[in-house]
Order: C-alpha cells, then structure tokens, then sequence
C-alpha cells in the first residue's frame, strides 16, 4: 500500500524538472516545472509536525521568496534524445499552483484561513491528504472514485 509520500513523489514523475529546495523539520519542498506547459509550480510534503497549518501558511505568504531561491531550470535530455526549441534559460511562468500534501487534517477554521490567504495571494493551494491517498487506493484497486 502506497504512502502519501509515495504519491507525492509519483505524482510530478511526468513533470520536466521536479527539484529539492530544502528537506528540513520535516518539511520537504520542491520546485516543479510542468514538461506540457511549461509552467513552474511548488510543492511541499509535511511530514508529522505541530506547526502545519504555520508551514502552509508561509508558503502562501513567501512563495515569491521560495522562487528567487530555484537556480534557472535545466531541462534534461532523455535517452537518446535532445530538446530543442524554446530555450529554458529565462525563469518559466509561475502557474500560482502550491500542492501541499499533508499527514494531517486541518481544522474548517484552518481550511477557511488558508483559503482566504490563498485568494488574496492570487494563488491556487492544492491539499492533499489521507483523504486524498483513501481515494487514490480504491482507484487503483478499481473501486468507485468519490468526489
């Protein structure tokens, strides 16, 4: 049976770059650059921590601070392969997409906050979570998907 982390990692395998910023106090966060549109994203994976709801919330509120720290991308050649074209030297557009995936479950009054500072940021914030991982097993196993 897969963990979150285990999806949090095959989830952005098909993105061109998906690179470690830092991996401290249990916070694990990851710059994304997606190989169809081109477009940046950031992701963090909390492990068991108290202070998660202060995490999100700072990657809410420094996530132009978290992409002045992403060296310019790189986009590798496959095996056998070369990729020409749009040159990735400048910084890609920053979709505005946090995933955030957690072993925890923020309170409504939490959820509600993040949301609010999210919006106000201009930022779309992805959670995903045991409910999230409940779901991704029973698809797997070729159940019915909730939404």
């Amino acid at each position: 049976m897969a963990t979150l982390k285990d999806y949090f990692e095959a989830d952005f395998r098909a993105a061109a770059v998906f690179q470690k910023l830092t991996d401290a106090g249990g916070t694990e966060l990851r710059y994304g650059l997606d190989a169809v549109t081109g477009a940046s994203f950031i992701a963090a994976y909390l492990s068991q921590s108290a202070k998660v709801y202060d995490v999100c919330i700072d990657l809410v509120q420094n996530h132009k601070e978290i992409l002045k720290r992403v060296p310019g991308p790189k986009l590798q050649d496959g095996p056998g392969e070369k990729n020409l074209g749009v040159s990735l030297a400048q910084r890609p557009v920053f979709s505005k997409r946090i995933f955030i995936y957690m072993n925890h479950t923020l309170s409504a009054d939490l959820e509600d906050s993040l949301r609010i500072s999210a919006s106000v940021a201009g930022l779309v914030v992805t959670i995903r979570a045991e409910q999230y991982k409940a779901q991704r097993e029973l698809m797997e196993s070729g159940g019915a998907v909730r939404h």
